[in-house]
């Protein structure tokens, strides 16, 4: 038979057990996804991530600026910024996303979001609707740039889906101070 001492001290092993199982991904993820994601979340005061769909020229079709927060959980909260040019004009939709960073299978550094809200949007013309919050979705890979020099040492690349489909979403690191939120 077991003593209360022996009850508690199981009890704590198989409580610290649970704790290590819990925070296993984190601690299981490499140094360098770990080092990816800390210089995504590095920029920062004049610094921003300049993000879009690409049209067939290089020019974003839909473009955003979006700041990336992750917690030491991995954790992602990123305030953002999306933009249409529509006619003479620009709309502007800003709102932030939030989601969860990790590690694939395949040791890539991932970030997965959804939008949680929306906190203003322009109306667009001809009868054009936003996305609804709910239907979007991006999914970012930290990738390594092959010359640093130009945009930073990483870039985001990943698929942006939304009411309209799915299409290929870019970020790159812009550090001009010239700032829209």
């Amino acid at each position: 038979m077991m003593n209360d001492f022996q009850r508690l001290r199981i009890k704590h092993i198989l409580y610290a057990a649970l704790a290590l199982t819990v925070s296993m991904p984190a601690a299981a993820m490499s140094m360098d996804s770990q080092i990816r994601f800390d210089y995504v979340a590095s920029v920062q005061g004049e610094g921003r991530w300049e993000c879009g769909v690409m049209s067939s020229d290089g020019l974003y079709e839909v473009g955003g600026q979006a700041r990336f927060q992750i917690s030491d959980e991995y954790r992602v909260f990123a305030p953002t910024l999306s933009f249409v040019e529509m006619g003479d004009a620009v709309y502007y939709n800003r709102g932030a996303m939030r989601g969860w960073a990790y590690e694939s299978d395949a040791g890539e550094a991932v970030i997965d979001l959804t939008i949680s809200q929306v906190t203003q949007a322009d109306d667009l013309p001809a009868g054009y609707q936003w996305s609804r919050p709910e239907a979007v979705r991006l999914i970012l890979n930290v990738v390594e740039e092959a010359d640093p020099s130009l945009r930073g040492p990483y870039s985001l690349q990943g698929t942006l889906w939304d009411d309209y489909g799915s299409s290929p979403y870019t970020c790159y690191e812009k550090t001009q101070p010239e700032l829209l939120f």
